[in-house]
């Protein structure tokens, strides 16, 4: 993590998960290692997400502060569609709240780092690289009913269609925007869609996302 390093300084420092495409393996050993693990031991880049347990997920936040407005950061990292949902069903997925000792199933949490009205005063993110559930079935996707009502905003990676704009999640609790991805990869209607980036601005518990289109995206041809 060169975020965190003593002797380096990063003014822009980059956080990642992982994909379905650079996801951990064991082909080169017994320890897992992901693409992204050259990149990290490099400290080009910030890797967190990544769960070691197939049976026992616990995600832990970054925390970041500048002023008063204190960050969350969450991330899940690629996992096989059906095993996640199954071990979502069977409350296997635990989330770890700031100055908590225990983790949270998505139910609520304690009294610490509330404010005088008993709301929470950390803004928290959750990424992830999931299937949504558009149609794929009921057990091979990610229902957002299952993700923690606590959040405040969901970024949303693996779907290649671009919906920058934050839209309201199911459950109403939480917004949700999906970048898609930077690139045309098939003859689909939403990949013909142009292609943007989101700048995310937070203040307190306010944010707004900047849609920045895209200038120089590769060309699709057939």
């Amino acid at each position: 993590s060169h975020h965190f390093h003593c002797h380096q300084k990063v003014d822009l420092p980059i956080f990642t998960i992982h994909g379905n495409h650079d996801d951990p393996t064991r082909d080169g050993g017994p320890d897992l290692l992901s693409a992204v693990d050259l990149l990290s031991v490099s400290n080009l880049v910030n890797y967190f997400g990544r769960q070691d347990e197939v049976d026992n997920v616990k995600v832990s936040p970054i925390l970041l502060q500048k002023g008063e407005t204190k960050v969350a950061l969450y991330g899940m990292g690629s996992m096989r569609d059906e095993r996640l949902n199954r071990m979502w069903q069977g409350k296997k997925v635990k989330f770890l709240r700031p100055d908590q000792t225990q983790p949270d199933n998505g139910d609520g949490g304690d009294e610490n780092n509330v404010d005088e009205y008993g709301e929470s005063n950390w803004f928290n993110i959750f990424t992830l690289h999931q299937n949504r559930d558009l149609g794929r079935g009921s057990k091979n996707c990610v229902h957002e009913s299952m993700i923690p009502e606590w959040m405040d905003l969901v970024v949303w990676g693996h779907e290649h269609e671009c919906l920058i704009e934050p839209s309201e999640s199911l459950v109403g609790t939480f917004r949700i925007t999906q970048p898609g991805s930077s690139v045309a990869t098939s003859l689909t209607a939403g990949e013909s869609r142009r292609k943007h980036v989101g700048l995310l601005e937070i203040k307190g518990q306010q944010f707004r996302l900047k849609s920045v289109p895209l200038g120089s995206v590769r060309s699709f041809a057939v």
